[in-house]
């Protein structure tokens, strides 16, 4: 049995979620789980199983939009529509079979590394 794709998006204030929120369901996209700062201490594949919601608090500035489960071209063309968006830009990830066994945190702290890293190269 295949898992229905699922978007998530963290980080993003009340008002950019909204935005997001509403050109999701102009274009006919359910809307995105919002990961709070409390899923931080949550392992993605729980969230996506069981909706689960930890306790300890994520400290992170950054935005992510977590793609899982979502076709390669679905991918291309949501990250063009988060692209038209006038929001911060976030982080684009796609769920592995690493990342989904990782907290949120552990994700975020991966993420920012790489995106530091890519940052630094340019």
């Amino acid at each position: 049995m295949s898992e229905k794709a699922r978007i998530l998006t963290f980080g993003f204030s009340d008002a950019d979620q909204g935005h997001i929120d509403a050109r999701m369901s102009e274009i006919g996209v359910p809307a995105p789980t919002h990961l709070l700062s409390r899923h931080g201490s949550v392992v993605i594949g729980d969230i996506l199983q069981e909706g689960a919601i930890g306790t300890e608090e994520l400290d992170c500035e950054e935005r992510l939009v977590l793609f899982h489960n979502v076709s390669d071209g679905g991918v291309r063309s949501l990250m063009q529509v988060f692209k038209s968006l006038e929001i911060p830009k976030p982080i684009f990830a796609i769920v592995t079979e690493t990342s989904i066994t990782w907290t949120l945190a552990e994700l975020m702290a991966h993420l920012t590394e790489e995106k530091r890293i890519h940052e630094g190269s340019k």
